[in-house]
């Protein structure tokens, strides 16, 4: 009769999330990702109580077609049971409130509406469940009792160039397919190195989004996540990428970035797309890859946890706003905040962030729990759930991967999460 999709709202943690989705899956469900019990909950409480009411004598209903009216963006569809007693089901998305006449009788519908009369067979209403946006709904609840919102303190930052350098990552020569799943590493942030001689141009095709560094320094940055349906073909396009010649020497390194942002729920003709590194060409220069897979050391499978503690050690205080110069790598910004002992909290707890361009991935106590693109969006805060919180102090890590010369992190703190 009504279908509800999601009844429970999540999170795609990790790499877990379709190209098509974001981390949160919410859906504006009556039970939030939050654990939240929202506003919507009360309309879809009583429309069960309403089925339940009637369930007897709409399984027995039949299609009464010949009853019903329709007229593009309005209609009456009708049920009738033997007892002779109808279900008049009515949708109004016309922009304005309407009257429908029926032998059955005069029926008044709102705009917009999706509602249900019952009737007896002399046209009696018996029964009326009005339109959801019509039911007045209960107070938002919480699972949790009151108190206050910790706050991100110590602020920290490191500028990643280890992919750059040599000796610091653990390469691994690549002797067959370039593409994540030939590779074995399947998720997420792939690492691609090699070394070419002084040539104008390279030819790149790599899903879904990349990043090229010439010598350590970041040249070019593209969104080849085209086919925004992800199912069929991915579309994607190979790009030649012109490399400054004040940036080459005789023998160069390039470095490549690629994230997969996954696969569209699973389809058949999605999973045989290729994502990573796809096809690659240099002008009179063969390419022999190495691969690091993982956006940092220790990041593996699909819900990854990582070590922060020896980066942290290399890291420096700073306050937020903050820039850094992205062309020379990642940024990674550390934060704590402390959960005292008893400490409970009267609203599920996000973390809002804002960057001028590029992605984010967002870590708490290494968990990878959310996934941010500037120049996309809409999402700008992420759940952090309870169960991921440590008694005493806690850590929130974040690494930005700009796309520009310079990015910028212009917003990270702790809210209420609705």
């Amino acid at each position: 009769i009504i279908n509800i999709f999601v009844a429970v709202g999540g999170t795609n943690w990790g790499y877990l999330t379709s190209p098509d989705n974001y981390t949160s899956y919410d859906y504006g469900a009556p039970i939030t990702e939050g654990g939240r019990i929202s506003e919507r909950a009360e309309p879809c409480r009583r429309f069960s109580q309403f089925v339940a009411e009637h369930e007897s004598e709409l399984l027995e209903s039949e299609p009464a077609d010949e009853l019903g009216k329709k007229s593009g963006e309005l209609f009456l569809k009708i049920r009738k049971a033997p007892s002779g007693t109808c279900f008049v089901f009515a949708r109004n998305l016309t922009g304005k409130d309407q009257t429908i006449r029926t032998e059955l009788g005069e029926f008044k519908i709102p705009y917009p509406a999706m509602e249900v009369w019952v009737v007896d067979k002399n046209g009696k209403k018996l029964d009326y469940f009005p339109s959801i946006n019509q039911v007045k709904s209960k107070r938002s609840l919480a699972f949790i009792s009151p108190g206050s919102l910790p706050r991100l303190e110590n602020f920290r930052f490191l500028e990643y160039q280890a992919p750059f350098q040599e000796g610091v990552l653990s390469w691994k020569e690549i002797t067959g397919r370039t593409d994540i799943d030939g590779i074995g590493a399947h998720y997420g942030f792939v690492w691609y190195r090699t070394k070419i001689a002084r040539v104008n141009w390279i030819k790149i095709d790599a899903r879904h989004l990349w990043a090229l560094y010439l010598n350590g320094k970041l040249i070019k940055a593209y969104d080849n996540f085209r086919n925004r349906l992800g199912t069929g073909p991915d579309l994607a396009k190979t790009i030649k990428v012109r490399l400054p010649k004040h940036l080459l020497k005789e023998e160069n390194t390039l470095v490549l970035l690629t994230e997969s942002l996954g696969h569209n729920k699973g389809f058949m003709e999605d999973h045989f797309n290729p994502r990573g590194l796809v096809f690659a060409r240099a002008k009179k220069s063969p390419l022999k890859w190495e691969v690091f897979a993982g956006l940092l050391p220790g990041e593996k499978g699909i819900t990854p946890k990582v070590d922060f503690s020896s980066l942290r050690k290399l890291s420096r205080q700073i306050k937020i706003p903050q820039q850094f110069s992205s062309e020379s790598g990642l940024g990674i910004y550390l934060a704590e905040f402390e959960v005292k002992p008893g400490q409970v909290f009267s609203h599920p707890v996000g973390v809002k962030i804002k960057t001028s361009s590029g992605r984010a991935n967002i870590y708490l106590n290494g968990w990878l729990v959310g996934r941010y693109w500037a120049e996309v969006g809409p999402q700008e805060v992420f759940y952090l759930p309870f169960e991921l919180f440590n008694k005493g102090k806690n850590q929130l890590e974040v690494v930005v991967w700009g796309w520009k010369k310079r990015t910028s992190l212009t917003e990270l703190e702790l809210v209420k999460y609705s």
